[in-house]
C-alpha cells in the first residue's frame, strides 16, 4: 500500500530516486516536478518499451510528494499497488514498466556546517589541482587538492566566494554561496556541462576570491554537491571510454550514401544530434555547440555511427575539401 508522505516543505530537502544503475538527486528548493518516461526530455529517462514516453511525474504539492500516472500503457505501481495518483514517502518502491525506483528524502541538519578539515581554503587561498585519487598536500603556503575535495571544502562555507581554475590556458569559474555551488563556466560552456568537464583534469591550479555581487550571477547548477561529484567522476570515466571508440574529434563526418535507416528509425535525441552533425560536421564542434553534456552527445554520436548513418571522411577527402575552400 502507498504510505503517507511526510511534509517536505523544508527548502533544504534532497529527493533521491535510485534505480539499479543510478541515483538521481533533486534539490526540492529548486525542483517542484520530476518527469519519468522513455522520452529524452524527462528528468529520469528509462529506455524501455515497457515505459511510455511520458509515463509519470513526481510533484511537490502542499508540503508532500505525490506521484501521478500520465495515462501510461503499463501503469505506475507504488509498493505493488497500481495508482493513478498517490502520495509517496521515503522507503516507498515505485515500479515504472520493468524499472523499480526507491525513494528517499535527505534533509541536511539545520544550523551552520562543521568547519572544513582544511580551514585555509578560503579567499586568497591557492594551490594545484591533483588527480582524483591523490591525497591533499600543504606546502609553501599552498594547498594542493583533488577537484572533488576542493568542491567539498568550498561548499562548506556560507559566504559568497569564487574559485578560478586554470589548466593549459583554459580558465574556469566556480561560484559558491550559502554552502552551495550554484554556477560554473568554462570556455563558453556553463552549468553542469562545464563542471563535468573539469573532472577530467589531472592537473591545474586554483585561486579563491571573495564574491561581492553573488546575487547578480545566474543559477546554472541546482543539484546537491554529492550528486555533482558522483556524476562528474562517472562522466569523466565514461567520456574517456566513448572518445576512445570514436573517430578523431577534428575529422569531419559524412552521411553514408547507403544509410540503411530512415529518420523515423531514430530517437528524438538521435535526430537532434544527426542534424547537429550535418551542420557542424566534426564531433569536436558538435560537443561544443550542443547544450547537452559531453557524455550524452558522445553516446548519441556512437549510436549513429554504429547504425551506419555516418562515417569519418578520409584524409584525401579532407584535403580536397580544404582545397575547394
Amino acid at each position: 500500500m502507498p504510505s503517507h508522505s511526510p511534509q517536505v516543505d523544508n527548502a533544504l530537502a534532497i529527493l533521491l530516486l535510485a534505480t539499479d544503475q543510478k541515483v538521481h538527486a533533486y534539490d526540492l528548493a529548486h525542483f517542484s516536478r520530476v518527469g519519468i518516461g522513455r522520452h529524452e526530455s524527462n528528468e529520469i529517462q528509462l529506455p524501455s518499451r515497457a515505459v511510455s514516453n511520458f509515463h509519470a511525474e513526481i510533484l511537490k504539492e502542499d508540503g508532500a510528494l505525490v506521484i501521478r500516472d500520465l495515462g501510461s500503457t503499463n501503469g505506475t505501481r507504488v509498493n505493488g499497488e497500481r495508482v493513478d495518483r498517490s502520495r509517496v514517502a521515503p522507503g516507498d518502491s515505485i515500479r515504472i514498466g520493468n524499472h523499480v525506483l526507491s525513494l528517499e528524502l535527505r534533509t541536511p541538519p539545520e544550523g551552520p556546517s562543521s568547519p572544513p578539515s582544511n580551514a585555509g581554503v578560503g579567499p586568497a587561498a591557492h594551490g594545484r589541482i591533483l588527480a582524483p585519487k591523490a591525497r591533499p598536500v600543504d606546502s609553501d603556503g599552498a594547498t594542493d587538492l583533488p577537484l572533488a575535495e576542493l568542491l567539498r571544502l568550498l561548499s562548506a562555507r556560507h559566504e559568497p566566494h569564487l574559485a578560478l581554475l586554470e589548466r593549459n590556458g583554459g580558465k574556469a569559474r566556480l561560484l559558491f554561496r550559502r554552502e552551495r555551488l550554484f554556477h560554473a563556466e568554462y570556455e563558453g560552456v556553463v552549468g553542469e556541462k562545464a563542471l563535468y568537464r573539469l573532472f577530467s583534469w589531472h592537473e591545474g591550479s586554483y585561486e579563491i576570491q571573495s564574491l561581492e555581487d553573488a546575487a547578480t550571477h545566474p543559477v546554472t547548477i541546482c543539484l546537491p554537491l554529492d550528486a555533482l561529484v558522483v556524476e562528474g567522476m562517472d562522466h569523466a570515466q565514461e567520456l574517456g571510454r566513448l572518445i576512445a571508440g570514436l573517430p578523431p574529434l577534428a575529422i569531419p563526418l559524412r552521411l553514408k550514401e547507403d544509410c540503411p535507416l530512415p529518420l523515423t528509425a531514430h530517437s528524438p535525441a538521435e535526430i537532434e544530434i544527426f542534424q547537429a552533425i550535418i551542420r557542424h560536421e566534426t564531433i569536436e564542434k558538435v560537443l561544443e555547440r550542443s547544450p547537452w553534456t559531453d557524455v550524452r552527445v558522445a553516446r548519441l554520436i556512437a549510436s549513429l555511427l554504429s547504425k551506419g548513418v555516418f562515417e569519418a571522411c578520409s584524409p584525401g577527402e579532407m584535403d580536397e575539401t580544404h582545397n575547394l575552400a
